[in-house]
Order: C-alpha cells, then structure tokens, then sequence
C-alpha cells in the first residue's frame, strides 16, 4: 500500500489511472452521497461524479457504496488499471485483509467481484486533505442542482 505525503494528492504510474472517491453519510433514513474523480498519469482529468447511493447503517457502508460505484464509473469508461483512492482507512485495511467482518461481509465481496473486471486494480489510502475533490463531490447538496 502507498502512502501519499501529507495532504497532498499524487499522480498515478504511467499507464494508470487513479480514481478518487468520497460518501456522505447523515443518518440511517436518508440516502448517502457519494463523489469521484478520475485522472491519468499526467495527472489531467479524466471524469468525475456524483450520486445518491443506497440507505446505508453507516458511514463505513457509504464509503463501500462510493467506491463500488466509482469502481463501475471507470469500468464503463474502458480503464483496465486503476488505483482506487479514499481516506477511510478502516475500509482500506479491511479490503486488505483476508478476514472479513461479518456486517460488512457483502460490501466487501461485490468490491472484489467488481476488482475482477480489470487488468489491474490497487486501493489505497489518502487523508482527507489530499481527498479534497472527491470530499466536496460527495457533500453537493442535490435539491440546489
């Protein structure tokens, strides 16, 4: 796993792409809010986001719903190798884990299935100030659009 310098967000390898993404969670009665972004090896845009997700019972489960959607953004634009980026490390750590924790068991599992459907795929773990973009995504408030 990699990790960035302090705050500050970096480009991916040549031949890469790194995706970028956020959720937005308030309570277990409303819909999260998630964002993403995509940039190539230059570092230059590629595509961004956002969404309503599912009803979730937790902040960790709108992290999951973001990547997994993040995850199916990339996949249609045709990206084989991507570096999926987010800064709650508690769900990065669990996708590297071989033990699973039970309430998170099916969030994980379509991560993984999703995983499969590239050529290459890497999660890692960037603090919340180097997640700005995909931060602000996730918290636009949908009823002003």
């Amino acid at each position: 796993m990699v990790t960035p310098r302090a705050g500050r967000w970096t480009k991916p390898r040549q031949g890469w792409y790194k995706c970028n993404f956020d959720a937005s969670f308030t309570s277990t009665t409303t819909q999260c809010k998630m964002g993403w972004v995509i940039r190539g090896a230059y570092g230059e845009y590629r595509g961004a986001g956002h969404a309503k997700g599912n009803t979730v019972s937790s902040p960790l489960e709108a992290e999951y719903n973001a990547l997994i959607v993040a995850m199916q953004q990339c996949w249609i634009k045709g990206y084989t190798k991507v570096i999926f980026e987010g800064d709650n490390k508690k769900m990065i750590d669990n996708l590297h884990s071989r033990k699973l924790q039970f309430g998170l068991y099916n969030w994980v599992r379509e991560a993984r299935w999703w995983s499969r459907k590239f050529q290459e795929v890497e999660f890692n773990w960037i603090n919340r100030e180097g997640n700005g973009v995909a931060d602000k995504l996730a918290k636009i408030d949908f009823e002003l659009i």
